[in-house]
């Protein structure tokens, strides 16, 4: 907001104090930007004030009305599911005035995959209605935490316990 000054008759908004200034956040979750705005000068004005990501399509505005003087906080919420991974500029901006900083969406982990370690005994086969007791050790090699109910699955049926 340094340097900008008030013309006779016309609202002039400065823009100050940017947050997150180096954000970083998962493809597909909400961002949050906030920045301070204030009215210089002496006179009441409205100016519509833009949060976006530069070099994407992607922004969000609202109106903003101030006495002269006057200053208020901005917050916008922005989710993230149509912007690809990569470092960007995020910016908040009046007519008058522009913040920016970094922001880096990261690609989300791979899903939970689950790959057989063992199996004891080797050769569990089983005739139907027979009870058949067999030790499984399962690694998980995605990148996310696997669920709390596991599902063990034959070609012919389908058997649930808890996972540990």
């Amino acid at each position: 907001a340094e340097g900008l000054v008030e013309e006779q008759g016309e609202a002039v908004f400065g823009v100050s104090d940017l947050s997150p200034t180096n954000g970083q956040v998962e493809q597909g979750a909400t961002v949050t930007a906030e920045a301070t705005v204030e009215k210089l000068g002496d006179l009441e004005g409205t100016q519509s004030v833009e949060f976006s990501v530069v070099g994407t399509d992607i922004s969000v505005s609202e109106e903003v009305t101030l006495a002269g003087g006057e200053s208020t906080t901005v917050s916008f919420d922005l989710p993230t599911g149509d912007v690809p991974p990569n470092s960007y500029t995020h910016q908040i901006a009046s007519e008058d005035d522009t913040v920016t900083g970094g922001l880096t969406v990261q690609a989300p982990p791979e899903p939970a995959a689950f790959e057989i370690v063992s199996l004891s005994p080797a050769d569990a086969s089983v005739t139907q209605g027979d009870e058949r007791v067999v030790d499984v050790s399962v690694q998980n090699t995605g990148g996310r935490k696997p669920p709390r109910m596991w599902c063990f699955r034959s070609p012919d049926s389908a058997m649930s316990a808890p996972s540990r």
